[in-house]
């Protein structure tokens, strides 16, 4: 056999996109793109970060790490239309992904808030999100902690306590639940639970920052009021429990971010 014929064949073998021994391999130049944007991530590039995952969704439009990867860095740059179109797609290929949906979850409920009218369908698209999540792992943390504040959106504050208590027992120190959890409780009217849960938990937290406060009506010197809580100095207040529970689940969004759902 002559050299001709055989370097053609190990020509076309090393060349093959589906041979072991390919020198060119879209799955491995996806990897290391992947891993070139997660290297500038690290540093702080974010911007860079964000381009070298755009060129490895170019070598695979299904990657659901790239699509994460990209939405963590659209995120860091306040681009949070980008960031939640990432976190969608990273969601659909990326089931397992907890992270992922609820981070995509945040912005669904940071963008409704923003605008509860105009933006009415995330607060249905962030329930659904959630029950996905929850049908996959009935035990899932960020899912039962996402319909807890789906039930509280929707003034269902005793339901949601359920949600809360069962978020509660898969990460019991997680501070932002258990204040969704206390306020809760005390807006469903139990108010002995609430205050006891509060305390003891202080007791065990008392670095907190910001602290997990007590209702005002149960702070010392607070004066009742017919119509609900009120200041210690007596003025009274009208608080919307519901969206300022919900305000303080999320990181909320800039001014800057409304309208950019699409």
């Amino acid at each position: 056999m002559s050299r001709a014929p055989r370097f053609a064949s190990l020509f076309i073998l090393l060349s093959s996109p589906s041979s072991p021994l390919s020198v060119w391999q879209p799955r491995d130049a996806k990897k290391r793109l992947l891993e070139a944007g997660n290297k500038y991530f690290k540093e702080n590039k974010f911007k860079e970060a964000s381009i070298i995952y755009r060129k490895a969704l170019q070598k695979d439009a299904r990657y659901g790490e790239a699509y994460y990867r990209l939405g963590l860095s659209e995120l860091r740059l306040g681009r949070y239309g980008e960031a939640l179109r990432a976190f969608e797609r990273a969601s659909e290929l990326q089931p397992e992904n907890e992270d992922a949906s609820s981070r995509l979850g945040d912005l669904y409920l940071s963008i409704y808030l923003s605008d509860r009218t105009r933006f009415k369908q995330l607060l249905t698209d962030f329930s659904e999100l959630s029950d996905r999540m929850l049908k996959r792992n009935p035990k899932s943390f960020a899912g039962l902690r996402m319909k807890g504040y789906q039930l509280v959106a929707e003034n269902k504050v005793a339901e949601a306590t359920g949600f809360f208590e069962k978020a509660l027992a898969a990460k019991p120190d997680d501070t932002t639940v258990m204040l969704a959890y206390v306020q809760a409780l005390y807006g469903a009217g139990d108010k002995g639970k609430s205050i006891t849960l509060a305390r003891e938990f202080l007791g065990k937290n008392k670095k907190l920052r910001p602290p997990l406060r007590l209702p005002v009506s149960e702070r010392p010197g607070a004066e009742e009021h017919p119509r609900g809580r009120v200041h210690p100095q007596g003025q009274a207040r009208k608080q919307p429990q519901s969206r300022r529970l919900l305000h303080r689940a999320c990181r909320p969004l800039p001014a800057s971010a409304k309208g950019r759902r699409r």
